[in-house]
């Protein structure tokens, strides 16, 4: 076997120059260049049905790396049949398809008929990944860059991404392996924030859609650079380094349940550096989700603003499903807003925040709203619901929580009025001026 992937690799390294020989060169092989390339592909085709248990893949769809890795297995027969399996499929399920092994520039390794698990990632009718149309972009066609029974190396002849090959461990079934990729994801996921902290060095670091992005500060602003991984039955490894200004380098990471109180990750590689969890201050808290207001969370002189416009609302045959703070969408662009749903439909109000302290923003009125939003507001005297938060004028507030790692509500406390105080929640809360 060693012998033939010794030939296999000769054969790969002199092709080139082999079919740029002149008829005025001595001949070297005895045999023609086309046998030596079925051989060299028949090598290939020994390793790939070699492991017992089949192939772990780290496959990378999409040019970009936007989606992150993902695990994929694969059995490969010798009449050119592939049995596959993946994490983003059911871990119960397998589609098997065809294969072949083939010279075009190189040699390369295409799975030729339709999979269903496989290609899920380069089917351009999927609507997930960015859509109709587009699908997650993936290949179904690799370059082989090298092959041994330890490890084969692809690079996708569309996107140009590396897709690494190692044999299944035969410890595991397959389901039983992608059933536990599924459960080290729900626990990495819960790790939105994080810092790398190395001695007295600190690294702030987010976390999202299979990611670690790392900030920095070059020339006075702040850059994020994206590092994307495919999840291990320990932790998390990253398709290139992440590299930290003190010189360390990270490859790969375990979770430890043991750092710190929510645990954290430890690198694999020689570094003295950690990642723990870190939490999201009030003002971002605020600002980043959905936060539910009721009749029940105001002051008392919250309550007579509200009680303005619950009269106005009964006497006009309206009244109100829920209210929230949070962002709106549209073509012209997105807004923090009162937002809410009434009899007619949905709508906002426009309102601008400006961040002071972790624990200190200020609100005022923004000059946008939806045309029902409008309405309400001239003629159904929604302007008592915004009082307590930014009228006649820019209100500033203290903000307390019940737990700073997970609120379920968050207190404003106006700073200039002490009557004027209101809580959000976490929680969808309907009939907001419902006494």
């Amino acid at each position: 076997m060693k012998l033939r992937l010794y030939k296999y690799v000769a054969v790969l390294a002199l092709l080139a120059g082999f079919c740029s020989c002149s008829n005025d060169v001595e001949e070297i092989f005895t045999e023609s260049s086309a046998n030596r390339i079925d051989a060299a592909l028949v090598d290939v085709q020994d390793i790939l049905i070699g492991p017992a248990n089949g192939w772990l893949m780290e496959y990378y769809p999409s040019s970009a790396l936007v989606f992150g890795g993902y695990n994929v297995l694969m059995q490969f027969t010798f009449d050119g049949h592939v049995t596959v399996a993946s994490e983003a499929a059911d871990p119960n399920e397998t589609a098997t398809s065809t294969y072949t092994l083939k010279q075009s520039a190189g040699a390369v390794l295409s799975f030729d008929t339709y999979n269903s698990i496989f290609h899920y990632f380069s089917d351009p009718d999927n609507a997930y990944g960015y859509g109709y149309g587009y699908g997650y972009e993936g290949d179904f066609e690799f370059l082989i860059i090298s092959a041994t029974p330890e490890k084969i190396v692809l690079k996708g002849k569309k996107t140009g991404c590396y897709a690494v090959m190692t044999p299944m461990s035969t410890y595991y079934k397959w389901n039983e392996y992608l059933n536990g990729i599924r459960e080290v994801s729900k626990q990495v996921e819960k790790y939105q924030r994080m810092q790398y902290v190395s001695g007295d060095k600190v690294y702030e670091v987010r976390h999202e859609n299979k990611a670690f992005n790392l900030y920095s500060y070059e020339d006075g602003e702040e850059k994020l650079l994206r590092y994307p991984y495919v999840l291990t039955l320990m932790g998390c490894k990253f398709y290139f380094p992440l590299p930290f200004d003190n010189g360390e380098s990270v490859n790969e990471i375990v979770f430890n349940p043991d750092l710190g109180d929510e645990g954290g990750f430890m690198p694999v590689d020689n570094v003295n550096g950690v990642f723990l969890p870190s939490y999201p201050s009030l003002s971002e808290y605020v600002t980043s989700k959905n936060w539910f207001l009721h009749y029940d969370q105001l002051s008392p002189w919250g309550k007579s603003r509200w009680d303005v416009t619950r009269k106005a609302f009964s006497e006009g045959g309206h009244n109100m499903t829920y209210c929230y703070f949070g962002e709106s969408y549209t073509i012209l662009g997105t807004y923090w807003a009162f937002n809410f749903l009434a009899s007619e439909g949905t709508g906002f109000v426009e309102l601008q925040y400006q961040v002071l302290a972790p624990d200190r923003m200020a609100i005022e009125l923004g000059g946008v709203t939806t045309s029902y939003g409008n309405r309400l507001l001239l003629d159904y005297k929604m302007t008592g619901m915004l009082e307590p938060f930014c009228l006649p004028e820019r209100r500033t507030f203290t903000l307390s929580t019940d737990n700073i790692k997970n609120p379920t509500w968050i207190k404003f406390a106006d700073e200039k009025d002490p009557d004027n105080w209101f809580t959000i929640s976490r929680a969808k809360v309907y009939n907001p001026l419902a006494l």
